[in-house]
């Protein structure tokens, strides 16, 4: 059985997942570097940190466009635009657009989380 599939609620928060995991490993992250004073970089600088944390809101990014691939095919599968039959459709449907629309909110989420690492100072 597929973890993310049409019946299962992980296939419809799994976007909310990925962000939740991005917004932790960015925060703590910076909480990190400011502790142990590594090399964050100013506004218009590049760190290593900031470097690091690019790269984490690009994998971020990138395993959010596979979700909203794998919601947009199960959306497809349950019947896409049509009106559903029956409640197990309507419930595929629900739940299918349901987790397309967490990922997409969730593309808005990583990347206003990510904005102010990028742009403001990050220890102070």
């Amino acid at each position: 059985m597929n973890v993310i599939d049409r019946d299962s609620l992980v296939g419809m928060v799994a976007g909310p997942l990925v962000w939740g995991a991005h917004f932790l490993t960015c925060y703590i992250a910076i909480a990190v570097a400011c502790a142990f004073e590594f090399e964050t970089g100013g506004p218009g600088e590049w760190g290593t940190v900031k470097t690091i944390l690019l790269a984490v809101t690009g994998i971020a990014l990138a395993l959010i466009a596979v979700l909203i691939l794998l919601a947009w095919h199960r959306w497809m599968q349950a019947g896409g635009f049509e009106k559903p039959r029956d409640s197990t459709q309507a419930r595929h449907q629900f739940m299918a657009v349901g987790g397309l629309l967490l990922c997409f909110l969730s593309v808005v989420a990583v990347i206003y989380a990510a904005v102010p690492l990028f742009f403001l100072p990050a220890c102070q």
